[in-house]
């Protein structure tokens, strides 16, 4: 009887030690599992490659604006005097930018040459002592250059003539002459006596229109200018011309009563000096080598 007591009991602890070890067997598989999955689960996390990041776009470097230099425009002196042409008009009063340069001036007359600024100026002009414009007009000066600004046309419908005494240059030995039509009459023919024609004139200007200027070179020495309207004499000037020198002949009133005003003209005025262009001279054409 204990014997089979003693074997039963054998037989159970046996049991419980195989039970216990499955136990244990089990929890051991167990824990391998959970650590083979743990080990795959991070080698899966450090294989993964990382995202390359996008190049980061090179930032635009301003350029610095260098700001021009500024030039600055120096103005020169020019040179104009003004006539008085209108017959049977006023004494006026001659304006300048709004600073009266001339007063009183009366028909005919010729004043100095005012010494302005080159550039435009605003003229202006009123009966004598009047504040009313009879006429205004803008005029450009050129630096250096001599000018005769020239009242003309009727009370009325006063008009502004620009004479330019400095176009042309004047001939060796010779003089320049410009004639400047101002009259109320059609266009006019200037000649200059002569003895040497059958006619006892030649020829000098043909055709000068009312409100225009034309020049030519003249022989030096004593003359008598001649304005004739449809081939008549209605005008004669005696004028003494020098070589070297420029003069204006301003043709005044009307064909009636036609004068002629003989002046100097841009006095002591030197004219620009032009170089000739230096002669392009051709490139020899090397000349080849021998052949060995």
């Amino acid at each position: 009887m204990k014997k089979l007591i003693s074997e039963s009991a054998r037989y159970w602890t046996l049991a419980a030690c195989v039970a216990i070890g499955g136990t244990a067997i089990s929890s051991i598989a167990r824990a391998e599992t959970v650590t083979t999955e743990t080990v795959v689960t991070e080698t899966v996390s450090t294989t993964v490659p990382k995202a390359t990041p996008k190049a980061t776009a090179k930032p635009k470097v301003a350029k610095p604006k260098v700001a021009k230099p500024k030039t600055t425009r120096v103005r020169g002196i020019a040179n104009a005097r003004i006539l008085h042409a209108i017959k049977d008009g006023p004494a006026v009063d001659v304006y300048v930018d709004n600073k009266k340069v001339l007063s009183s001036a009366a028909y005919k007359s010729v004043s100095d040459y005012l010494q302005l600024s080159s550039g435009k100026h605003l003229f202006k002009i009123t009966a004598e002592g009047k504040s009313d414009a009879l006429l205004t007009g803008s005029v450009s000066l050129s630096k250096d250059k001599f000018f005769t600004l020239a009242v003309y046309g009727t009370p009325e419908k006063p008009l502004l003539l620009r004479v330019n005494e400095t176009t042309g240059k004047i001939a060796e030995g010779k003089a320049r002459v410009f004639v400047v039509h101002l009259a109320q009459s059609p266009a006019v023919d200037v000649t200059t006596t002569s003895t040497r024609t059958k006619a006892g004139y030649a020829s000098f200007l043909k055709g000068v229109a009312p409100g225009k200027s034309r020049a030519k070179s003249a022989s030096a020495g004593d003359a008598k200018l001649q304005v004739r309207a449809d081939g008549k004499v209605v005008k004669e000037a005696d004028a003494k011309i020098e070589s070297g020198k420029r003069y204006a002949v301003f043709a005044v009133g009307d064909v009636t009563n036609l004068d002629l005003i003989v002046k100097p003209a841009a006095p002591n005025y030197v004219e620009p000096i032009v170089l000739p262009k230096p002669k392009k001279t051709a490139t020899p054409k090397a000349s080849p080598s021998p052949t060995p």
